[in-house]
């Protein structure tokens, strides 16, 4: 009897060890293009997505998220506020809530929807910008560019870095509805 159950055993941790690893995919935000951008200098990519800003009332609000292999958010840059019109627009805080014309920007790390670590918009640094390349209000796609600094306001962990700097980011994504 020992050897049966021993085995099923042995049968079961086959399966499972010749069974192929499996994408996951998060379900719940509507992902949709690619996204490219050097952080600190190294290549970095995260999965786009943006949304009408129904807080202010106008604008777009562009997500970049990194997701691990277990669908758990990691680290995500948010640009607010940002115009349907082409054009390049300097950003220049990181308050979100505002309701101006300003466009906001904030880098987090994270472990789902709990905030690790947060940076703010170095303000010093007058490159930072987004540019909104083409709008499709018929797709809904829309194409850009980005380059922006943060400063850390509360550090993850010890040996995170105190400023982010993301250079020659590109995006093209869906405005989900």
């Amino acid at each position: 009897m020992k050897l049966i159950y021993y085995l099923c055993f042995l049968g079961f941790l086959t399966f499972i060890a010749c069974k192929k690893e499996k994408i996951i995919q998060p379900s719940a935000t509507p992902y949709w293009g690619e996204m490219s951008v050097n952080k600190n200098g190294v290549a970095w990519a995260a999965l786009p997505v943006a949304s009408p800003n129904l807080s202010a009332g106008y604008g777009l609000n562009i997500f970049f998220d990194s997701i691990d292999q277990f669908n758990v958010l990691r680290e995500e840059v948010g640009i607010y506020k940002v115009p349907y019109n082409p054009g390049t627009y300097p950003i220049t805080y990181t308050a979100i809530g505002k309701n101006d014309s300003l466009i906001g920007a904030q880098f987090l790390y994270a472990q789902h929807d709990l905030v690790l670590g947060y940076y703010d918009v170095l303000t010093s640094d007058t490159t930072n910008y987004v540019t909104l390349l083409s709008y499709d209000s018929v797709s809904r796609e829309i194409k850009g560019t980005f380059g922006i600094t943060f400063i850390a306001t509360h550090k993850p962990f010890a040996n995170a870095p105190d400023t982010i700097r993301l250079r020659d980011g590109a995006f093209h994504t869906k405005v989900a509805k």
